[in-house]
């Protein structure tokens, strides 16, 4: 194979790979653990859920590489009110997203990012 048609070949490889979107992934410490205030760690995998989608929880965390957003909002889903400790990310570790909505759709909400921790962003916060 010639070696301008395998840069052909990658090129729109990487074309199509770059128009699939990640996910939008809701920090929902509460669901999880049925107790307000509720805090997890970012890397809990049963933390995120799909609440504009399936309702259930992904299985994983968000990445940037992944292209997912995170939103981390306090009671929205449970009706808990605007508390932001009801619903705390806790990232004690390396971490990251595409996007970091905190306290998104008028929520309250809170995050620690502890020392020696990374919360790395792509795009926008």
């Amino acid at each position: 194979m010639s070696k301008s048609i395998l840069t052909g070949i990658l090129i729109v490889f990487s074309l199509v790979s770059m128009s699939f979107a990640g996910n939008s992934m809701f920090f929902d410490a509460q669901s999880t653990l049925g107790t307000t205030p509720a805090s997890l760690n970012w890397n809990d995998t049963t933390a995120w859920w799909d609440h504009n989608g399936s309702g259930a929880p992904f299985g994983y965390v968000p990445t940037a590489a992944n292209g997912d957003n995170a939103f981390i909002m306090n009671g929205a889903w449970n009706g808990t009110g605007d508390d932001p400790a009801n619903n705390m990310a806790i990232v004690d570790s390396d971490a990251s997203a595409l996007g970091l909505w905190i306290g998104y759709w008028g929520q309250a909400s809170s995050m620690n990012v502890e020392n020696g921790a990374n919360l790395n962003i792509t795009n926008q916060s």
